[in-house]
């Protein structure tokens, strides 16, 4: 019992005799995707974006965006499984539906000022994962 209480107390000396560069930000962003080729995909997104200061010259960067459902509406065809079924082709009427979710993370380097100063020069690195949610609905075509 007596070893137990030294070591949380050792651990504690350490713990608090490192200076304390530890700095949480978070924030909300509004955020806009525009897939090209072709796709005529746009999303408006919401997300949260945080930084976590290492020291005054690192930062490690975070985020997660969700990014609104954009829908396309089209015709397509249905084929019949019978040479004998009248008629052999019929429209369709199809909405497509397709939302994603972005999660990234990096890190800052600050070459001139510091993280908590007003004015300060960075370079940042971020890679991220672009997960994509897609969902047809057709309209009715018993006939």
């Amino acid at each position: 019992m007596k070893l137990s209480k030294q070591l949380v107390t050792l651990l504690l000396i350490i713990l608090f005799s490192f200076q304390a560069y530890s700095q949480l930000s978070v924030g909300a962003q509004l955020s806009y995707l525009k897939l090209g080729g072709g796709s005529g995909i746009s999303n408006i997104g919401l997300g949260l974006k945080g930084n976590y200061g290492l020291s005054e010259k690192n930062v490690v960067t975070f985020g997660v965006n969700y990014y609104l459902a954009d829908k396309n509406s089209y015709t397509t065809f249905g084929n019949a499984f019978s040479s004998s079924t009248t008629p052999q082709f019929i429209d369709v009427e199809a909405e497509d539906k397709v939302s994603f979710i972005q999660i990234y993370g990096g890190a800052k380097r600050y070459f001139v000022g510091e993280y908590e100063e007003d004015f300060n020069v960075y370079g940042v690195a971020e890679i991220g994962l672009l997960l994509a949610s897609v969902s047809t609905s057709y309209g009715n075509y018993d006939e």
